[in-house]
């Protein structure tokens, strides 16, 4: 997905970000990032792959996920060009992807620039809520069991506890909590959460 205008840069001024989707399970990621390079495709390909086996690669006929595929040492696939069947399966998720984007933002009243952190949401909110024929979530698919952090919409309020050192410069019998909104869960290599979620204060 690549935004044009300066004005639509996201919150590190970032111009582009991928979606990237296992096709078994269908859980799906789209971070943004700082330019359109095979170095910044492959960093974010085996960022989401983790330990996670991958036979092959499907995309577009992108030279820079070519590339990346390539020195990841993963197959490539590419869809056929102009065949547009061959294309509707990602585009179709790019739509869903993007429409989600736009309602994170509309609902929450948050500026435009954070789609970059609004389009993760979007898509971890997907992975975890849109269940399949099975009753199965996309997580459920890919990790065999629910996630076990929160389902909030994008910005919304919460409380949060302070970290030991914030806690430090509050008064002995201040409630140790605080208000802020919650943007997402935080997920390291491999799509694994490890029971942080994003806030902002």
């Amino acid at each position: 997905i690549i935004l044009g205008k300066d004005a639509e840069l996201g919150l590190e001024g970032e111009p582009v970000s991928m979606l990237i989707c296992d096709m078994y399970s269908d859980v799906r990621d789209c971070p943004a990032l700082p330019n359109k390079t095979a170095a910044e495709a492959k960093l974010a390909l085996k960022t989401y792959a983790g330990k996670i086996k991958v036979d092959r690669v499907f995309s577009d006929r992108s030279k820079e996920l070519k590339k990346a595929a390539r020195e990841i040492g993963w197959v490539h696939d590419r869809s056929t060009p102009h065949r547009p069947e061959a294309h509707g399966l990602i585009e179709v998720r790019v739509g869903q992807t993007e429409q989600a984007t736009r309602c994170n933002l509309y609902q929450s009243k948050f500026p435009h620039q954070w789609w970059s952190i609004a389009i993760r949401h979007a898509c971890m909110a997907r992975n975890i809520g849109k269940r399949d024929a099975d009753g199965k979530t996309p997580w459920e698919l890919m990790k065999g069991e629910p996630l076990k952090g929160k389902d909030e919409p994008f910005g919304s309020l919460c409380k949060y506890r302070l970290n030991t050192e914030d806690q430090k410069s509050e008064l002995k019998l201040d409630v140790p909590t605080a208000e802020g909104w919650f943007v997402g869960c935080d997920r390291s290599a491999g799509m694994t959460w490890r029971g942080d979620d994003l806030l902002v204060g």
